[in-house]
């Protein structure tokens, strides 16, 4: 019954670490191969690690999030990724980004918070 489950988008046997765990194990020969981890600075290792962990985590909850919503609100929120790196930039870094993607940005807000306030009255 859990090999009948893989794949199946609304079975709660499946679980989204695997798969991720799994594309991982066959891309690190290929990222050994075409890359050179090696000339990684050892002082930078600990963030690196650090990043690998948030990603990983991210990812997981993502998937695992995705699987309780409906694919548009999905789409919708992941959409929102792309208008939220300059808007992170900004408070974090302190890069103003262009009026151009400031539009852009304003639209994708725009559109998703129309989504979800016309999806809660229904």
């Amino acid at each position: 019954p859990k090999i009948s489950a893989i794949g199946n988008k609304n079975s709660d046997e499946t679980t989204a670490a695997l798969p991720a765990a799994v594309s991982s194990l066959f891309l690190l020969p290929i990222a050994l191969i075409l890359g050179d981890p090696i000339s990684a600075p050892v002082n930078e290792l600990p963030i690196l690690t650090v990043f690998g962990l948030v990603f990983a985590v991210a990812s997981v909850t993502f998937s695992e999030g995705a699987r309780r919503l409906p694919p548009t609100q999905t789409a919708l929120l992941s959409a929102l990724e792309t208008p939220l790196a300059p808007v992170l930039a900004f408070f974090i870094l302190h890069e103003m980004p262009a009026i151009s993607t400031i539009i852009g940005g304003a639209v994708i807000f725009s559109a998703v918070i129309w989504s979800q306030r016309t999806t809660s009255m229904q």
